[in-house]
């Protein structure tokens, strides 16, 4: 198992998730969800909920919980969308920002450290390599199967 390239990655990105969940989660009470959904409007902008499924890794249903729960803690509004009554569109309110602007740099730092054994360019490699493999996934699951 330690050489199989799917274990390795989930067992980091696993270990990395639950490292950086001590900061947003037990401080700032925010599920992974609702902080992956911060982060994306942060810096994505406004979004509809649709938008932000790629850009979280999130599917309908975490989005949709995540959504409600950042709502009901005032940190994002919903606007609705004219030309479709289902649609909103998401958008971080003041706080929202306040939390994101007081949460990343934190956010920031334990990432850094985790890091710390790596130089600057093997940490750039291993973030290209990272892009690289999620891109070659993206295109092979667009791929008709040729079973």
């Amino acid at each position: 198992m330690q050489s199989f390239l799917p274990y390795l990655l989930a067992k980091a990105a696993e270990a990395l998730s639950q490292e950086l969940a001590t900061i947003y989660g037990r401080e700032y009470d925010l599920s992974r969800a609702e902080w992956r959904i911060l982060v994306a409007l942060y810096r994505e902008g406004p979004k509809l909920s649709r938008d932000l499924i790629p850009l979280t890794a999130l599917d309908k249903v975490q989005i949709s919980r995540g959504v409600a729960r950042l709502q009901s803690k005032a940190l994002i509004d919903k606007t609705p969308q004219l030309h479709d009554g289902r649609a909103w569109l998401l958008s971080l309110t003041a706080e929202g920002h306040a939390l994101y602007e007081a949460v990343m740099p934190r956010v920031e730092a334990r990432s850094q450290a985790l890091l710390v054994d790596l130089s600057p360019e093997q940490q750039e490699a291993l973030r290209d390599m990272l892009r690289s493999v999620a891109q070659r996934c993206a295109d092979l699951s667009d791929q008709p199967d040729s079973r």
